[in-house]
């Protein structure tokens, strides 16, 4: 149990919540990226942008997010929490204010300002989640439950703020003289512009405000030591020595293929809700609102299953089965929604996103009781390739040349893989339940008669 009195307690996990909401702040491109190449391309450093480079700056932020995932779990195991933390928050916001210097005058800087900022984000959010497991470790559902909500409600948050300050009146994009044959729609308006400019440095301080709140909460009350049970002691312990051989564990491969291509489902509904749903919908209010929706679903899922997984601690497998088949229902129904209209796009959209923040969850605790705390900033960086592989294909997908080019169909069959791969997580875990009662029950029948069951009579 956590030494902190309840006001620090308290401190911990505001601050904390208001770190990951910053964490989940870069996904407000999804519906921020139209703003965002528009003004680079009137007032910018790159005047011939189009919405296929602003969807190559997403790609860049989500990759370097995942790849990033090995060494910032190694850092975060190595270094104390706070130094994780401001190493994390000053790349942060360096990478910021160069996001919208490059974009304004070198677009070059522009490029590795994203890059900086996936790879902040990814030490930010291992650092904050590592500490609160050491804080409370009896209540980890929770507390996981609690930061990805707030991550994944982030983008709600700074959606519903788009849409009230920079285009309250829903003005429309416009298509430009001299560009007809791109069929590309970019925002010329003035007012709309600067609104634009203004969102992004009132953001940055909002930012920089919450980012300093974990900062000093886990160098004020840095995490407890280790306990005796943070540590999973394998069986065959020469087997598991590195992070190499606990990578080829065949549990840890079936918890990477079912969370792998639920999250390349997910994260490709979350990717394309303006690219995909302009294609149907002609109202970019509207659009707005369903992404602050999916976010709102994204986070109930993320806290529901948490909750769910310190209620019932054994009951992980069947969480897995379940986000795995809300995900394959949602990329289902994604392929019918420019048939079906408006609210089926909602729904689909929705469902997709609550098993997406909620396979969030349930996968760190997943690692966390399959392979202990020592171990886990590493497994649970390396399980952030995830990230990296769905960006990949988001972004071939963009190419009309690519061999799948019904990407919803592809993402279908995505869908359907994780549900094979959440199956054989619990067929094996089933496995190896049995092999410890047997053990368990022969280990107490030696205890009450050792001469029946002693080898050496």
């Amino acid at each position: 149990m956590t030494n902190l009195t309840s006001l620090q307690a308290f401190f911990v996990i505001f601050s904390s919540i208001c770190g990951h909401i910053c964490v989940g702040s870069i996904y407000i491109l999804n519906s921020y990226i139209s703003y965002f190449v528009s003004y680079i391309r009137f007032r910018g450093s790159k005047t011939n942008m189009t919405h296929f480079d602003g969807k190559i700056l997403m790609f860049l932020i989500i990759a370097t997010y995942g790849l990033s995932g090995y060494p910032a779990g190694k850092l975060t195991s190595s270094v104390p929490i706070s130094t994780s933390l401001l190493a994390g928050t000053g790349l942060f916001m360096i990478s910021y204010m160069f996001i919208f210097v490059g974009g304004h005058y070198v677009y070059g800087i522009l490029v590795a300002a994203v890059i900086g900022l996936g790879i902040a984000s990814m030490m930010i959010g291992i650092s904050i989640l590592f500490g609160c497991l050491r804080h409370f470790n009896e209540s980890r559902g929770i507390i996981s439950g609690v930061l990805f909500a707030s991550a994944n409600i982030s983008p709600a948050i700074l959606n519903y703020w788009e849409l009230s300050f920079i285009n309250p009146k829903n003005v429309s994009p416009v298509q430009l003289k001299g560009y007809f044959e791109t069929q590309e729609e970019y925002y010329d308006a003035t007012d709309v512009l600067d609104r634009s400019a203004d969102f992004f440095w009132i953001l940055y301080g909002a930012v920089f405000i919450m980012l300093m709140l974990p900062v000093i909460a886990f160098r004020l009350y840095p995490p407890p030591a280790f306990e005796d049970d943070d540590d999973i002691n394998f069986q065959d312990s020469e087997c598991f020595t590195t992070v190499c051989s606990l990578c080829f564990d065949v549990k840890f491969v079936l918890v990477i293929i079912s969370f792998g291509f639920a999250g390349c489902a997910g994260l490709a509904a979350r990717s394309t809700l303006k690219t995909y749903g302009e294609t149907f919908i002609n109202d970019e209010n509207y659009l707005s609102r369903v992404g602050g929706s999916g976010a709102l679903s994204s986070a109930v899922g993320a806290l529901a299953l948490g909750i769910v997984l310190d209620l019932h601690q054994r009951g992980a497998s069947v969480l897995v089965l379940l986000q795995t088949v809300l995900t394959f229902v949602g990329t289902v129904m994604m392929m019918y929604a420019s048939n079906w209209g408006k609210v089926w796009y909602l729904l689909s959209y929705d469902i997709s996103l609550f098993a997406l923040g909620g396979s969030s969850a349930v996968l760190a605790l997943v690692l966390l009781q399959t392979f202990g705390l020592t171990k886990f900033p590493v497994l649970y960086g390396i399980s952030f390739l995830i990230q990296f592989f769905s960006a990949l294909w988001y972004t071939l997908s963009l190419w009309n040349t690519f061999p799948w080019r019904d990407f919803w169909l592809a993402n279908t069959l995505f869908g359907f893989m994780s549900v094979i791969g959440a199956i054989g997580f619990i067929i094996k875990n089933d496995i190896e339940g049995k092999l410890v009662d047997d053990q368990e029950e022969v280990f107490h029948r030696y205890k009450v008669n050792p001469n029946k069951y002693s080898r050496f009579q």
